[in-house]
């Protein structure tokens, strides 16, 4: 702002030089816009700082309200904490218009400068005085918009669509780069996974055909197997007909049956070879 307010002095040194009223204007229409810039410039900033703090008080009034859910905190301190963020989210709300606002204030100066130099007399022959103070608003803008990205990327977002079936962090934990979170299972099935015991396994091999069942829905299909692994591992501990004692088996990789609608996780009846 200093370094505007010292181009306008400038400026008005120097006017006495200009025989046309022309130039003048349009300095005044460049100064105009340039002011509008930095207000907005320093609107953005503060409402980017308002953010942040409507999250944290938002979070603070979470953990409020559960302490007193839990009886570790009074009623009056939850709404306490409540009252703070809903004046945080009123006042981020009150600059977000104001902001809105200001950004067509500097579409408007914009315009106008730019209807008002395609009426030049003839081609002005000195550079702008304000044009080293246009590359460093652009600058400070660009310097907003990495710190924007920097935020967003504090965002965890998943790879794929799915559900979080288990989380591995706890509130507050410091996390390091590449350290798993959250597991996200898909809600399709793409693959299934039948058991044959070690003891009593039927001899299954590649493209076997098979029947397969669900208890609970009353569905069945037929599908083929893809895969059979050669290495005799625990089966998952519900398989277990003792809980007491594990039981190992081969695990056989079969093709889902688009029609039967399985869900991750479903248990099924599983028959080789082709129903009799």
């Amino acid at each position: 702002r200093d370094q505007v307010e010292a181009a306008r002095a400038t400026h008005r040194a120097e006017g006495s030089r200009w025989a046309a009223q022309w130039v003048n204007d349009r300095r005044r229409f460049q100064m105009d816009e340039a002011d509008r810039r930095l207000d907005l410039l320093s609107l953005r900033v503060e409402v980017e700082s308002e953010r942040v703090t409507e999250e944290r008080l938002a979070l603070e009034a979470r953990r409020a309200q559960a302490l007193f859910e839990n009886d570790l905190l009074s009623e009056t301190e939850a709404d306490a904490a409540r009252l703070l963020h809903r004046e945080a989210r009123g006042r981020l709300a009150e600059n977000e218009g104001l902001l809105a606002r200001m950004n067509q204030e500097v579409g408007v100066s914009a315009t106008r400068r730019s209807e008002y130099e395609k009426e030049a007399p003839r081609p002005a022959l000195e550079a702008s005085i304000l044009r080293p103070l246009e590359r460093a608003a652009e600058v400070e803008f660009a310097r907003l918009a990495k710190l924007q990205a920097q935020r967003d990327a504090l965002t965890l977002r998943s790879p794929v669509a799915g559900q979080v079936t288990q989380i591995l962090a706890r509130t507050d934990q410091a996390i390091r780069a590449g350290e798993p979170v959250a597991i996200v299972t898909e809600r399709s099935v793409r693959e299934i996974v039948a058991f044959l015991l070690d003891q009593d396994r039927p001899e299954v091999t590649p493209n076997t055909p098979v029947v397969l069942t669900s208890p609970t829905r009353h569905l069945s299909g037929e599908s083929t197997v893809l895969r059979v692994t050669d290495a005799v591992q625990p089966i998952p501990a519900r398989l277990w007909s003792d809980p007491r004692v594990a039981t190992y088996g081969r695990a056989v990789v079969i093709a889902p049956v688009p029609g039967m609608d399985l869900a991750p996780g479903e248990i099924l009846e599983v028959q080789f070879g082709r129903p009799r």
